[in-house]
């Protein structure tokens, strides 16, 4: 009895040894991750103040940089020549020329004159844009389309919509700056 006395004493004590060599590694390897999770937390919180600060000084130098803002008020805007027909507004004026032909910079400036002044809200179609290039023709023109896909337009023209159908359509350079010249 003795003899298995010692062996059990002698048992606990390598089991007591090899208890605390595992117990050590574990508590090495906890304090090790534990490091590991310290360092990446230390470096995330580093990248976020640094690129804090960055987000500051751009908002510094943006925000001085920044002028005083004037109020423009364009009453008129581009439009392609297939959507002439679903626009919001009950009445319209809608005016198509070739944007790029500088013989119409008096039907441009009257437009822009008309634009302040005229009784209806006004859309313009540059005829020079490929997507509108379906629409032209070199042939007669067709005063009073029901649709989009009927609008044939020859030269300089104005179409008047009321409720998404054509009240007046007026073909012609000088005929178009008469209707815009006189409408105000």
């Amino acid at each position: 009895m003795a003899k298995s006395k010692s062996k059990n004493v002698k048992s606990n004590k390598k089991e007591t040894v090899k208890r605390k060599a595992v117990d050590k590694k574990i508590d090495e390897m906890t304090s090790s991750t534990s490091n590991e999770l310290l360092k990446l937390f230390r470096v995330l919180f580093a990248v976020i103040v640094v690129l804090g600060a960055f987000y500051l000084l751009t908002i510094a130098i943006v925000g001085s940089d920044k002028e005083e803002e004037k109020e423009t008020a364009i009453q008129y805007e581009e439009i392609l020549a297939g959507s002439s027909f679903n626009m919001k507004d009950s009445e319209y004026v809608v005016v198509y020329y070739d944007f790029s032909d500088t013989e119409l910079s008096e039907l441009a400036s009257q437009i822009y004159s008309y634009s302040y002044t005229g009784e209806y809200r006004l859309y313009t179609v540059d005829m020079s844009n490929g997507f509108n290039k379906p629409y032209i023709t070199g042939e007669d023109s067709d005063k009073s389309p029901n649709s989009a896909e009927d609008l044939l337009i020859k030269g300089p023209t104005l179409i008047k919509f009321k409720d998404g159908k054509v009240e007046k359509y007026v073909e012609g350079f000088d005929e178009v700056l008469e209707y815009l010249g006189k409408d105000k």
